[in-house]
């Protein structure tokens, strides 16, 4: 979505590229409940939610958000949490867009 962090992007995408790697089918920024998911695996029904800012409070809600006979697993992945050097893949990423005449 529009106003996502690039580390809440680029986590987006490395759940969708395993995955896809794993040959599972997937969808992104699905409806369900009236809210909306990161990602759900639709071959075992695996809500992955990425966090940026997560609390207990923020925890719970998505929790009670994503309740659903047919969900078989909410995972909640922290950005928080992670040890990731965002900074260097930061870099990465403007030196893309540079190469490839992406920059606005």
């Amino acid at each position: 979505m529009k106003g996502e962090s690039f580390p809440h992007r680029f986590v987006k995408f490395l759940i969708c590229h395993v995955l896809f790697k794993q040959d599972h089918r997937f969808k992104t920024e699905q409806h369900i409940n009236n809210a909306i998911c990161d990602v759900i695996d639709l071959d075992n029904f695996v809500i992955y939610e990425v966090e940026t800012n997560s609390n207990p409070s923020t925890l719970k809600r998505k929790l009670e958000d994503f309740y659903h006979p047919f969900i078989e697993d909410i995972i909640i992945v922290s950005l928080k949490n992670l040890k990731i050097k965002w900074g260097t893949l930061s870099e990465i990423r403007k030196q893309i867009e540079k190469y490839c005449g992406l920059i606005r």
